[in-house]
Formats: C-alpha cells, sequence, structure tokens
C-alpha cells in the first residue's frame, strides 16, 4: 500500500511561516543540506546527510546520521524515534511535523 504521509517543514523561530511541504514517497529518505538528499533543506544548522527517515511495519522512523546538531524529538535529543501521526522533530532550525493520511498506519507511536 502507497504510504500518504505529508511533512510540514517550517522553522521554529517563526512557526507561522510554513518552509514546505512535501509527501513522503518510498521506503526511506535522507534529509539534510546536500542537493543529493530526497529532502534537501536550507538551514546552516543541518549536516549534509542529517537524519533518515524508514517506514518499518507502517509505521516511520527518524534516525540521526551521526549529525553535528542532532534530531530532537519532544525536546529530547534522541538516535531513533518511532514517529506517529502529529508527530513533531527537529533538525537543525527546521521543524518536521508528520501527518499520516493513510487509513489505520503509523498512528500510534
Amino acid at each position: 500500500m502507497a504510504s500518504r504521509v505529508v511533512l510540514r517543514f517550517y522553522n521554529r523561530e517563526d512557526p507561522e511561516k510554513r518552509v514546505f511541504m512535501a509527501e513522503l514517497e518510498g521506503e526511506s529518505l535522507v534529509i539534510g543540506r546536500a542537493k543529493g538528499c530526497h529532502l534537501p533543506l536550507d538551514d546552516d544548522d543541518v549536516s549534509r546527510e542529517h537524519a533518515q527517515l524508514d517506514r518499518v511495519g507502517g509505521f516511520w522512523f527518524v534516525s540521526d546520521l551521526e549529525s553535528t546538531n542532532g534530531v530532537v524529538v519532544e525536546g529530547q535529543r534522541v538516535r531513533r524515534a518511532k514517529l506517529g501521526h502529529g508527530s513533531k522533530f527537529r533538525v537543525g532550525d527546521t521543524v518536521i511535523e508528520i501527518r499520516d493520511r493513510t487509513a489505520g498506519l503509523g498512528r500510534g507511536r
């Protein structure tokens, strides 16, 4: 079944200023500053390859790729965390919110 998950990106200093939205495609995505990343960010506090999103068993997980500034979920720096509908995590100054539109999948933590 195709994933219907949308990411909402915004700056943590100005949450009303939405950076962009993207629909997740595939089972694994890299977020970072490098142009070759699946989700490239224009954020000086983001490493070239900062974090990875993986879909496992209907759920999404975020993993830190040994970045300088880490991945923060619910105020805690994490190496890996399970994400559900409405989850937010931060890389650099960019906050990313998960919006799951797939009925019954990935809604739990």
